[in-house]
């Protein structure tokens, strides 16, 4: 496990859903980050209200959120995404 500041892991959420538009935002006194994805109409695809602070600043389980998200949008809702893979995060914070 790697840590991640939160807005390191605001910054890979944003842009781990194009061509689809990515929303995040840290709440309740950096505890909580909220995602909502939308498509061009701007219409509500996918909505996250309450993710943990233990899992957004946690590589490892950001990552994984992140790829069975991708997953629902792509597999289940036939959204076609952009290649995307986690962040080496070490790379990042250098």
């Amino acid at each position: 496990m790697t840590q991640v500041s939160g807005q390191m892991a605001l910054d890979i959420v944003r842009r781990a859903f194009f061509p689809l538009h990515c929303g995040a935002e840290i709440y309740d006194y950096d505890d909580m980050m909220r995602i909502n994805v939308v498509n061009d109409a701007e219409e509500s695809m996918l909505k996250l209200p309450a993710i943990s602070k233990d899992e957004f600043t946690d590589s490892d389980r950001l990552g994984v959120l992140l790829h069975r998200l991708r997953d629902d949008l792509s597999h289940h809702m036939g959204f076609q995404l952009e290649p995307w893979q986690m962040p080496d995060i070490k790379l990042l914070a250098t």
